[in-house]
């Protein structure tokens, strides 16, 4: 289990580091300065990563508790009127 975390971090954070370079890009270009929209991208970046784990974990936690409330039931063969 501790490998399907780190693979979903290292996943997380690739991912937010690729969608943090679009807003960081188009700051530069619109301001001409590098210190604000680096300085914002980063915080960004930052709170994404830490959301999109929180977010993740608590999916999971749904579906693990959906699953083992779910009473097992055998599918019906053929239909009974």
């Amino acid at each position: 289990m501790a490998g399907k975390h780190h693979r979903r971090l290292i996943k997380t954070v690739s991912w937010l580091t690729l969608a943090a370079l679009r807003p960081l890009i188009i700051s530069i270009l619109i301001t001409g300065k590098l210190k604000w929209p680096l300085t914002i991208s980063c915080v960004e970046l930052v709170t994404k990563i830490g959301l999109g784990c929180v977010h993740e974990r608590v999916w999971e936690t749904f579906r693990l508790a959906a699953s083992r409330s779910r009473p097992r039931t055998r599918p019906a063969l053929y239909m009974t009127d």
